[in-house]
C-alpha cells in the first residue's frame, strides 16, 4: 500500500481504477495516507480482542467497543464543528479511537491476560 500511495500509481489507481474525477482523487488522497496504519492497528485490536474472549473476558470487550463508537463519533462530531474535510476527520477519528480501545483492553484487560 505504501508503495501505491508513495508513487504515481496512487493517481492512475483513483483516476482510472476506482473512477475518481481528478479533483475528488486530490481531496481523497491525504486520507488515504493517513489510513496506512489503519491495517497494522486492527491487526493489534483484533488480537487482543481474541486473547480475551480466549480469556472469556467479553465485558471488557463490549467496554472497549462502547469507547471506540463514543470516541468515533465525538471526533466525527468535532471534524463537522471545525469544517474540517470530511475523509481525513473520518480516517483521523477512526484511527484514533482504535489506539484508545486498544490502550483501554491491554489496561482493562490485564487482570485477564495474566
Amino acid at each position: 500500500m505504501l508503495l501505491v500511495v508513495a508513487s504515481p500509481l496512487s493517481g492512475l489507481y483513483l483516476r482510472h481504477i476506482a473512477g475518481l474525477p481528478e479533483n475528488l482523487s486530490r481531496f481523497v488522497m491525504p486520507a488515504v495516507v493517513f489510513a496506512l496504519p489503519l491495517p497494522f492497528i486492527n491487526s493489534i485490536h483484533s488480537w487482543l480482542r481474541g486473547l480475551l474472549m480466549a480469556a472469556h473476558s467479553t465485558k471488557v470487550i463490549y467496554l472497549g467497543m462502547g469507547l471506540n463508537l463514543a470516541a468515533t463519533a465525538l471526533l466525527i462530531l468535532l471534524g463537522a464543528l471545525l469544517k474540517a474535510p470530511g475523509a481525513q476527520t473520518a480516517v483521523v477519528a477512526f484511527t484514533a479511537a482504535f489506539i484508545l480501545e486498544i490502550l483501554f483492553l491491554r489496561k482493562a484487560g490485564r487482570a485477564a491476560l495474566a
